[in-house]
């Protein structure tokens, strides 16, 4: 068996193990969960450059402390990851020679970014919520292909990162939304 056909959880095993194969792959695997991160975030001098580098360290400190017992995917952990490590670097950054940073918003969070610290838990708390529902009624793929689907990927990007057909994405898709009205209406 090799690293490309392991699930990720497998490969963060071997990773937490010193594998550093295991690790290159998950951190090649996952690298356009990274970019998709960070393309949510307007950043006025137009560098993304240093998001993009600490997404991919988020991402690995995502794969050294994965727990497959707390019940997530890793996929959705590793976004989350990636997401709040993010959102953190532009918080934190005051300094002048960061004021790129510091004048960047999440595009989705405009309303929230401007809110008090209250709202903005409460928002993180239902997001936190709503990805917990959505992995416990969706397998691994279908959460692929469903934050592929979120993140604007056309049904061609998905299936193409997929090697899968554009029917088996929109059939999926399909299935994907009667599943989570259904979960989210009880």
């Amino acid at each position: 068996m090799t690293y490309e056909t392991l699930p990720d959880e497998e490969l963060a095993k071997r990773a937490q193990s010193n594998d550093s194969a295991a690790v290159n792959e998950l951190l090649h695997r996952h690298k356009s969960l990274v970019n998709k991160a960070v393309r949510r975030f307007f950043l006025p001098s137009g560098d993304t450059d240093d998001l993009v580098q600490e997404g991919m360290v988020a991402l690995f400190n995502a794969i050294m402390n994965y727990d497959e017992k707390a019940g997530a995917s890793f996929t959705t952990f590793a976004y989350i990851c990636v997401r709040k490590r993010i959102i953190g670097l532009i918080r934190k950054s005051s300094s002048g020679k960061n004021r790129a940073l510091n004048d960047s918003v999440p595009l989705d969070d405009v309303e929230i970014a401007s809110g008090n610290p209250e709202t903005v838990y409460i928002e993180e708390e239902r997001e936190t919520l709503l990805m917990r529902e959505i992995e416990s009624v969706l397998s691994e793929e279908e959460q692929r292909i469903f934050y592929a689907y979120l993140d604007g990927d056309s049904y061609r990007e998905i299936a193409a990162s997929l090697s899968v057909s554009t029917k088996k994405v929109d059939n999926t898709l399909q299935k994907i939304r009667k599943s989570l009205k259904k979960s989210l209406n009880r």
